[in-house]
């Protein structure tokens, strides 16, 4: 990955400044407004290259992103939840990445690493499953982890794409 410069808060402050200027407000959520509003979700990996709003061409307060390490499902299933209490989903659409970090570091390394920090801590975080050894597998496994868990209505598609930050394309992943 590229290097890139670090933005600070003051930075965001001052960026914040003149987007505020042109800023047009979003709608309030409201009782009326979530009922019988369904939505599409994508789950898909926090780096900063992959951004659907943009490689899916849509506004960026069309569709519920969750960005977590890797587009790992099972790291993000707390938010999926919250989301879903909130607004009825009907589809969850995965998405990883080509280049993906978590493709660089084991499961393992990722469990030393919290256990440099904290030892206790580390006792209590599951990284399991975290590494990334094949897309197209992590993609499967994803989906499939979903679609079996309690806390997904069985209504619920789930989908799977991966994302190639060389060709811009999505590449949808069957399973």
């Amino acid at each position: 990955m590229a290097s890139q410069a670090k933005i600070s808060l003051s930075d965001l402050l001052d960026r914040n400044k003149e987007y505020s200027k042109s800023h047009k407000p979003f709608p309030f959520y409201t009782k009326e407004l979530l009922a019988g509003l369904k939505r599409t979700l994508i789950v898909t990996c926090m780096d900063p290259r992959v951004i659907p709003e943009k490689f899916s061409n849509f506004e960026a307060n069309k569709v519920p992103v969750i960005r977590c390490a890797g587009g790992r499902v099972k790291y993000a299933i707390h938010d999926i939840l919250s989301l879903n209490t909130i607004v009825a989903i009907d589809e969850i659409v995965v998405i990883h990445h080509v280049d993906c970090g978590v493709m660089q570091v084991t499961d393992e390394a990722f469990q030393a690493e919290a256990k440099k920090r904290s030892e206790s801590e580390a006792a209590k975080l599951d990284f399991e499953g975290m590494h990334i050894a094949d897309l197209h597998e992590s993609v499967k496994s994803d989906v499939a982890w979903l679609r079996n868990s309690p806390l997904i209505k069985s209504d619920t598609a789930v989908k799977g794409a991966i994302f190639d930050i060389v060709s811009g394309k999505l590449e949808v992943v069957e399973s």
